[in-house]
């Protein structure tokens, strides 16, 4: 999209389920020359708090704009699945008066953002023996459970979106199963996501309560962590079966897509949850996949430590 020339200017946003982060940058250099939050519960389309980041930059007009939202990108008009927003590309192009505009998920400026990260951005859960020109997955959990997977290409890497956080959620033990069942009778189906995002922990927390009986706290994320912390017994129960469900459906993204080249676990919700998020629980499920253990125990396992990894992803490419 860019000619990379340092004179370019491009307008970046990151359009997340909780956070609205934008940018100004000089691509490919990642130095933000302004940068900007906003709640995205605050707004309804894109072109908004675009249209308010421009007011306050006090620079020349951007050449262009690339933009990351959380949802899949099949034609002009785009609803973010966990947010409500519902906008055309070719009307916020027009509303902006901005000659280019191109959108990606936001796990693709995730995953884009995997070749330039240092090491120390980087928390390694388990070190593994990574195959270097393998495939990677980028998948982590925020309001939503997002993925992507970052494919070697000639001598490049191209991201690829995907939906894993919709695959179907696999019970492995009698209680799981009735969770599942008890999920699928609310919203038809129980996915990944259902289990291990932000809108996971309520709906987990919640079921849990239902088939105990027991009245629910909250069903705020926040009260539920704050609970678990103080002991409450289905509000702890939520976030052990949070790690393991992350952890198995990030095996078997790693098994499908071949990932030997390394998984990378992002998102803003892992590092809100400190000692609630459980490495060796979420480990343990990862590589729980029969005949295929030590297939996955070879495959290093990251943490992405920065939380605006997407904007560096839009900003190097």
């Amino acid at each position: 999209m860019s000619t990379g020339h340092p004179k370019t200017l491009r307008l970046i946003a990151d359009i997340g389920g909780t956070h609205t982060r934008i940018a100004m940058v000089h691509p490919p250099c990642t130095d933000l020359l302004a940068q900007w939050t906003f709640p995205t519960a605050d707004y309804h389309d894109l072109a908004t708090p675009l249209r308010l980041a421009l007011t306050e930059w006090a620079g020349p007009e951007p050449d262009e704009a690339l933009c990351a939202v959380a949802s899949p990108l099949v034609d002009d008009q785009v609803s973010l699945t966990n947010v409500g927003w519902s906008f055309s590309i070719t009307e916020t192009k027009a509303e902006l008066g901005i000659s280019k505009l191109k959108l990606v998920n936001d796990w693709v400026a995730q995953a884009l953002a995997i070749p330039h990260l240092r090491p120390e951005q980087c928390h390694a859960i388990h070190h593994g023996i990574p195959t270097p020109q393998a495939p990677r997955l980028v998948m982590g959990p925020g309001t939503g459970l997002g993925s992507a997977a970052l494919i070697p290409w000639a001598n490049e890497w191209q991201a690829l979106a995907c939906e894993g956080g919709h695959i179907s959620f696999a019970p492995t033990t009698p209680r799981e199963f009735a969770l599942m069942a008890h999920i699928r009778d609310q919203y038809g189906h129980c996915s990944a996501e259902r289990m291990a995002s932000g809108i996971g922990i309520t709906t987990v927390y919640t079921s849990l309560c239902a088939l105990d009986g027991t009245p629910v706290i909250s069903d705020n994320p926040e009260a539920i962590s704050a609970a678990a912390l103080n002991g409450n017994p289905q509000a702890q129960e939520t976030y052990a079966m949070f790690n393991e469900a992350l952890g198995s459906a990030a095996g078997d993204l790693a098994l499908a897509l071949g990932a030997r080249g390394g998984v990378y676990i992002g998102g803003g919700l892992i590092p809100a949850l400190g000692p609630l998020f459980e490495p060796e629980r979420f480990y343990a499920r990862f590589t729980a996949k029969g005949r295929f253990e030590s297939y996955l125990a070879n495959i290093p396992i990251w943490q992405m430590l920065p939380t605006d990894a997407a904007l560096i992803g839009l900003a190097t490419n």
